[in-house]
């Protein structure tokens, strides 16, 4: 084995900002909080889950001071100072959650090496990625520096396990029995997680292989046809898959969202927004940082440049040349497709915990074009941002 000094500090700075994430994210500003929480007590899990044997959260009280004043649509936010209290109070159980369930990830991350050179016959030509293994294992390890990331793996309840299991997929993505294999795992755990992550990888089976047989173009306007399909008939697909299926989480989902009427609630195009926007940063009650979502904007558009220049100055030998590159590429398209399908026709899954596990598979294709260490300075600049910005917030409370 290899050992990686790279991602051995990329995973320091992501265990130093992690930390802080459990000190300054507003205590129980998740998704269903308080019932997550209560599962996590009192349900019974696999054998394989650290849950089964320790009880991280037996203490942590449902009611709460922690008082969060924000919303999406409102750039001003209010977190009074009882939420560092109790984040102070549970610190070292949140510690102890989400590094213990991590852990394996880890280790993984830090050997994960393999020589294997892509398939170049212009031996002169020489880009970052040619080593498919580590270039994968560093953009897992990248994702981790990812703001909506750290937030994620903030959370009192079983998602935090669910989503370090689910960041092994984009490594084991060449073998279709290892993949299909963790997203057993996963349903093992906790089945809407699920729907996400099998409908991510039915879409790049099939994607991968309808590239043999279409142009790339072609390719990018059926998926065009399929999101705008998504947005306009969503909620009749949603009905007529429930129909066939039959499934009982459908059918919970489909109830869910004629309850709360969320078709209206949720406009089509603040959907995919939501979304990718909580992927990088927004709490569950609309805490985000302008600030960083600002420079998020100029950083990709940065790397649209990169991506666009290298492409005329390298079509010739990688693009043509390569199956890893191809393979990647279509790796991010399926993401961007699962993230827009989802968001359209389920309303009540647009919210980055449910893609956030996608994330490698966008700086895996980004890494093709940006040298890692821009990646790694953007990334942690973001954080930066964040936290300043958290610290603002509590300043008001003062």
């Amino acid at each position: 084995m290899v050992f990686s000094n790279f991602r051995l500090y990329v995973l320091q700075l992501y265990a130093i900002f992690q930390c802080i994430a459990f000190l300054l994210f507003p205590y129980g500003d998740e998704p269903d909080f308080e019932e997550r929480l209560r599962r996590l007590n009192e349900d019974e899990f696999p054998a394989f889950a650290p849950y089964r044997y320790i009880n991280f959260f037996g203490s942590a009280p449902l009611d709460h001071e922690c008082i969060v004043n924000a919303s999406f649509m409102s750039i001003d936010s209010y977190i009074s100072l009882d939420c560092l209290s109790l984040n102070l109070r549970f610190f070292w159980a949140q510690a102890s959650h989400t590094f213990l369930c991590v852990l394996p990830l880890v280790v993984v991350l830090i050997y994960y090496s393999k020589s294997r050179s892509n398939t170049f016959k212009h031996q002169k030509v020489h880009w970052y990625g040619s080593d498919d293994y580590s270039r994968r294992a560093d953009a897992v390890s990248l994702s981790l520096l990812i703001p909506g990331m750290a937030y994620n793996l903030n959370f009192m309840s079983q998602e935090v396990f669910v989503l370090s299991i689910s960041l092994f997929i984009y490594l084991t993505i060449n073998s279709l029995i290892c993949t299909v294999a963790i997203a057993f795992l996963v349903y093992s755990l906790d089945d809407g997680n699920f729907l996400v992550v099998s409908l991510f990888i039915l879409i790049y089976q099939v994607t991968y292989r309808s590239q043999l047989y279409m142009s790339h173009k072609y390719l990018l306007t059926t998926m065009l046809i399929l999101l705008i399909a998504a947005g306009t008939q969503g909620g009749a697909a949603l009905a007529l898959l429930l129909e066939w299926t039959q499934s009982t989480k459908l059918g919970e989902v489909k109830a869910a969202i004629d309850i709360g009427d969320l078709y209206s609630k949720y406009p089509i195009v603040l959907r995919p927004l939501l979304a990718f926007g909580s992927m990088v940063f927004i709490t569950s009650n609309g805490v985000k940082s302008v600030v960083a979502f600002s420079v998020l904007m100029l950083l990709i558009l940065s790397f649209v440049v990169s991506i666009s220049t290298s492409r005329l100055r390298t079509s010739r030998f990688l693009h043509v040349q390569s199956e890893n590159y191809l393979r990647d590429r279509s790796l991010a398209y399926c993401s961007v497709l699962t993230v827009g399908l989802i968001s359209l026709m389920v309303p009540s899954h647009a919210y980055g915990k449910y893609f956030v596990f996608l994330a490698p598979f966008l700086i895996g294709w980004l890494l093709w074009f940006v040298e890692r260490r821009r990646v790694l300075i953007s990334l942690v600049a973001l954080n930066i941002l964040v936290y300043i910005d958290l610290l603002q917030i509590y300043s008001k409370s003062l």
